[in-house]
């Protein structure tokens, strides 16, 4: 799968969940400043190489394994898009190759990471949106 194709991917299914949630009229959006642009998605280049986007996809698969008493194996980040909040503030969606017990082909994972910096030199405070089955490619 290319870089592109994992992006699109991403990008599709997120589109929904997207465009439920602006349906409903929302009373933040009257004050909404016209001369800022809205926050977009950005694809991340070369995520696989990222160390910090393969870092936020095994901390993902590790909240994962935590929460549901899974037994993952994080291999990589195929694929991330950036959504900058405010500065300091980001959001990433993922597509995560793994592994699953008894299982000897690698599975497709979406999942999205907030992450906001945090005060006094701690590290950057993390939030997990959703980590759910992709796609299948076999």
């Amino acid at each position: 799968m290319t870089f592109f194709a994992a992006m699109a991917f991403v990008a599709t299914a997120h589109r929904d969940d997207h465009h439920d949630n602006h349906d409903h009229h929302d009373d933040h959006h009257d004050n909404h400043d016209p001369h800022r642009p809205e926050p977009r998605w950005v694809p991340v280049p070369l995520a696989e190489k990222d160390n910090h986007i393969q870092e936020l996809g095994k901390s993902a698969v590790d909240t994962y394994n935590k929460q549901n008493r899974a037994r993952l194996y994080f291999l990589h980040v195929i694929a991330a898009e950036k959504l900058v909040r405010a500065p300091g503030h980001y959001s990433y969606r993922l597509l995560i190759k793994a592994l699953t017990p008894h299982r000897h082909h690698p599975e497709f994972y979406k999942s999205q990471v907030m992450e906001d910096a945090a005060r006094h030199g701690k590290p950057p405070v993390l939030s997990f949106g959703y980590f759910v089955p992709a796609f299948n490619l076999h």
